[in-house]
């Protein structure tokens, strides 16, 4: 069952939602997947109470620990931002430039 997102509204729909929304996501499509989610860290954006009241209504079954600076308190989050910098996904592929001439 996917969460329901805020919807966008023209000229509203600010990075911070789109970052809830995305991290939202994620969790969702990992659970989705069968996997034994427990605890969610999360490095915040925005209000660290209120976006994990947030998460806590949408995901009431996991321990969810939402901090400002997560990447310096928490090994865990510290370690996957290094991933998420380092390992590109799968389907990322090189840009290709064109030159005024090709188009």
């Amino acid at each position: 069952m996917t969460p329901l997102l805020c919807p966008p509204r023209p000229g509203r729909y600010n990075l911070n939602q789109q970052s809830h929304d995305a991290a939202i996501g994620l969790v969702q499509k990992v659970l989705d997947r069968g996997v034994n989610l427990r605890y969610l860290y999360v490095d915040t954006v925005g209000d660290p109470e209120r976006y994990q009241t947030k998460l806590e209504g949408l995901f009431p079954m996991l321990n969810i620990i939402v901090a400002k600076k997560a990447d310096s308190i928490y090994p865990i989050v510290s370690a996957a931002s290094i991933c998420a910098k380092v390992a590109p996904a799968p389907t990322t592929q090189p840009a290709r430039v064109y030159s005024r001439s090709a188009l």
